[in-house]
């Protein structure tokens, strides 16, 4: 009702590309992929009538390309995208428990993909998981870990309160979740460690200069707002990356 435009297109560019596309569409191959027919039927329905609802919402933005895209997804019969009926809201399909639990599996596959990448692990290459959790946070991972194997790429998952951190592993705290990923075997540990701490010496040598530049008095008196702006955002940014590459340091320890 109040015609805003601009927000009413990012909320459904929003859900179309980290919704559907970072999530939906990647969770739906592990269907696709298996051997239940009824699963991989019920997917392919929810993922057409996705496709089918996101066309319509986006039409009066890009309308010539969605009719483009409707002609291959409308039923026989059914008319042109530009007088299709506007898709109606279906409360009775909102689930708040089931969100609330995906957004939590959506949490620990973005937190081992995030450790993943610090530590230079290829995504391609497969780790092994351990979670120190209490048994009834165990017995919600398991119940996703078809998810967790396919999305994070985990090949054995070990889970439970007597869970032990490994020597040389990479952690990640998750919803009170400790997450350990031995990292034995997925990098080079010495060459990592070399390199980290040859990045270590850079940062703290443009620490050096930058906290002398903002001690100068006559630079800040002299130099233009945005430029002690900068340097101020520049100090924060590495002080930042100095403790990330200080705790990757103490992992491979």
């Amino acid at each position: 009702d109040r015609f805003h435009f601009n927000e009413a297109a990012k909320v459904i560019y929003d859900f179309t590309w980290n919704d559907l596309c970072d999530w939906y569409l990647e969770i739906a191959k592990t269907r696709f992929h298996s051997d239940n027919e009824m699963a991989k039927d019920i997917t392919r329905n929810i993922t057409i009538k996705c496709i089918r609802t996101i066309l319509c919402l986006f039409h009066p933005y890009a309308p010539f390309i969605t009719e483009e895209l409707w002609s291959h997804f409308k039923k026989t019969g059914e008319p042109d995208l530009i007088i299709t009926p506007w898709p109606d809201h279906e409360d009775g399909r909102i689930n708040d428990t089931i969100e609330k639990d995906m957004k939590i599996v959506q949490d620990v596959i973005t937190a081992i993909r995030s450790v993943k990448s610090r530590m230079n692990v290829p995504p391609s290459k497969s780790s092994n998981l351990l979670v120190r959790c209490t048994t009834g946070q165990g017995t919600f991972i398991q119940s996703y870990e078809p998810l967790l194997r396919s999305l994070a790429n985990i090949d054995d998952l070990s889970l439970g309160p007597a869970i032990e951190k490994p020597p040389r592993s990479a952690t990640a705290v998750v919803h009170g979740m400790e997450l350990y990923i031995p990292l034995g075997g997925l990098v080079d540990l010495m060459q990592e460690k070399s390199q980290m701490n040859k990045r270590k010496e850079k940062i703290e040598s443009l620490l050096s200069g930058i906290e002398n530049k903002l001690a100068n008095e006559n630079f800040i008196d002299r130099a233009p707002e945005e430029i002690v702006l900068r340097e101020r955002q520049k100090l924060k940014d590495l002080n930042d990356e100095l403790l990330k590459v200080d705790t990757n340091l103490k992992e491979l320890e």
